[in-house]
C-alpha cells in the first residue's frame, strides 16, 4: 500500500507539468508510458500490474484536473472541455481564471468520491443497462448527430434589410455546422477504416485529428490576434453556492455516465445534451457540470473495466490496460486504481493553484503568441515522429476543418463528427 501511495504522489507531480502542455492528451501520455514498459529495461516492481494500474489511474486523474489550465489560458480545449470554453473565457477576461479552474475541479472531486462509493453496488445494474442498450447504439448515435446539427440556428448580425443576402447571412452558422460535421465525419471514416495511419498505433490513431480539430485552431487564433493574457488574480474569488453546485453536479454526473456507456460519445457532447435538457444557464453551474462530466466519463471507463463493477471494456483506456497485461480478474487491481485516484485527486486539488500561478508567470514572460508558435512546432514534430508524413497530412487537414467554426461562427462540437459518424455507420 505504501508503494501505491508513493507512486501516486510521484506520478501526480509529474502529471502537474505534463498535462498543462496543450495537445498532450491523456491517451498520448499513456501511449508513451506503454512504450516505456515495453522497450526500457525497467525493474521488476515497476512492471507489476498493480503498479501499472496505479500509474495509469493517477495520470488519468491528474490530466482531468491539470488539463483545465491550458484549456482556459490558451483557449485550447480537448474533446471534453470545449463545451465550457466560452464560460472559462469570460472568467479569464475578468482575471478569475483560477476560480473557473477550481470550480470545475471541485465538481470533478465530488464526482470521483460518488463514483467510488456507489459503483460497487451498481455493477449488476450497469451490466443489464449495457446489454439492453447494445442493439440500439447505432440509432442513438444518429439521434445525437441530428441533435448536434439542429442545435445550430440562424443568427443575424447584419443590418441588411431582407433579400437573399440577409437570408444567406442568417443561415451562415447552420451551413458552417453542417459542413464541419460532414467533413470531419468523412475524414474520421477514412482514418478509422483505412490504413492511412500506422496500425500498430491504433489506440492513438485519432491523435492527429483531435489535435487539429480542437487544439491548433485556438493557438492559431492567439497568434493571429496577438492575444495578451489579462492580469490574473492568484486567489479564488468566485465560488458557486450550494444550489448552483447541485444544479451543475447532477447533469454533469448523468452526462458523464451516458458518455461512459455509449461508445463514441465524449464528455463534451454528453455535457451539452444534459445541460440543455436541464436548462443549465448559470455559468458556475456549467463549470461544475463540465468537471463532473469529465471525471465520470474518464474514470468510469476505467472502473467499468473491472468485473467487480461490470467488466465492460469501453474506450482507449480499457485497450491500454489490456495491452499492459492488467487483468480484469484481479480485485487488487481495482482497489489499487481506486486508491491511486483518491490520492491523485487530493494532491491535484492542492497543486492546482500553484501550477496555475507558475503557468501564468511563464505566459506573462514569453507571451501567448510565441508560446503558441512553439507549441505548434512541438506538435508538428511529435506527429511527424509518431505517424510520419501521413500523420502530418491528417493534422493539416483537420486543422483546416477545425478553423471552420471560427469562420462561420458555429459550434466546435460539430468537429466530433469525426468519431460519431463512423461509429454510427459501423455499429
Amino acid at each position: 500500500m505504501l508503494v501505491i501511495l508513493a507512486t501516486s504522489v510521484l506520478v501526480t507531480l509529474i502529471s502537474a507539468f505534463v498535462s498543462i502542455i496543450p495537445a498532450f492528451h491523456i491517451y498520448n501520455q499513456l501511449a508513451i508510458v506503454t512504450a516505456c514498459f515495453y522497450f526500457l529495461p525497467l525493474p521488476d516492481f515497476l512492471i507489476n500490474p498493480e503498479i501499472k494500474v496505479t500509474i495509469f489511474s493517477t495520470l488519468l486523474v491528474g490530466y482531468i484536473y491539470f488539463a483545465n489550465i491550458p484549456s482556459v489560458l490558451f483557449a485550447a480545449p480537448d474533446d471534453s472541455t470545449f463545451f465550457a470554453t466560452p464560460i472559462s473565457s469570460k472568467f479569464l477576461d475578468k482575471g478569475n481564471a483560477l476560480s473557473a479552474i477550481m470550480i470545475s475541479a471541485f465538481g470533478s472531486a465530488l464526482s470521483l468520491f460518488v463514483l467510488l462509493l456507489l459503483l460497487p453496488f451498481l455493477g449488476n445494474s450497469i451490466s443489464i443497462i449495457n446489454e439492453t442498450l447494445r442493439p440500439h447504439f447505432s440509432w442513438i448515435l444518429w439521434c445525437i448527430i441530428v441533435y448536434i446539427v439542429l442545435s445550430e440556428w440562424p443568427k443575424v448580425y447584419s443590418q441588411d434589410q431582407g433579400g437573399v443576402r440577409y437570408l444567406l447571412h442568417a443561415w451562415r452558422t447552420c451551413f458552417g455546422g453542417l459542413l464541419t460535421i460532414c467533413l470531419s465525419g468523412a475524414l474520421g471514416f477514412l482514418v478509422l477504416r483505412t490504413g492511412v495511419l500506422r496500425t500498430e498505433l491504433s489506440f492513438i490513431k485519432l491523435m492527429p485529428a483531435f489535435i487539429g480539430l480542437f487544439t491548433i485552431p485556438g493557438m492559431l487564433h492567439n497568434i493571429y490576434v496577438n492575444y495578451k493574457l489579462p492580469s490574473q488574480k492568484s486567489t479564488i474569488d468566485v465560488l458557486p453556492t450550494a444550489k448552483e453546485f447541485a444544479c451543475g453536479f447532477l447533469p454533469g454526473v448523468s452526462g458523464g455516465a451516458f458518455a461512459a456507456l455509449i461508445p463514441g460519445v465524449t464528455a463534451g457532447v454528453a455535457g451539452m445534451i444534459s445541460g440543455q435538457s436541464s436548462n443549465l444557464t448559470d455559468e458556475k453551474s456549467i463549470l461544475v457540470s463540465q468537471g463532473a462530466s469529465r471525471m465520470v466519463y474518464y474514470v468510469g471507463a476505467v472502473l467499468l473495466f473491472f468485473p467487480l463493477i461490470s467488466g465492460i471494456s469501453r474506450g482507449g483506456m480499457a485497450q491500454l490496460l489490456k495491452i499492459n497485461d492488467v487483468t480484469q480478474a484481479s480485485h487488487r487491481n481495482y482497489y489499487a486504481a481506486g486508491a491511486a485516484m483518491l490520492v491523485g485527486s487530493a494532491l491535484a486539488i492542492l497543486l492546482l493553484p500553484v501550477v496555475f500561478r507558475i503557468a501564468v508567470k511563464f505566459i506573462s514572460k514569453f507571451g501567448t503568441k510565441y508560446i503558441s508558435m512553439g507549441l505548434i512546432a512541438l506538435i508538428v514534430i511529435l506527429i511527424t515522429c509518431c505517424f510520419r508524413f501521413n500523420g502530418l497530412i491528417v493534422l493539416l487537414t483537420t486543422t483546416a476543418i477545425g478553423t471552420l467554426p471560427n469562420h462561420f461562427g458555429c459550434r466546435r462540437i460539430n468537429c466530433l463528427g469525426i468519431i460519431l459518424i463512423p461509429l454510427a455507420i459501423v455499429l
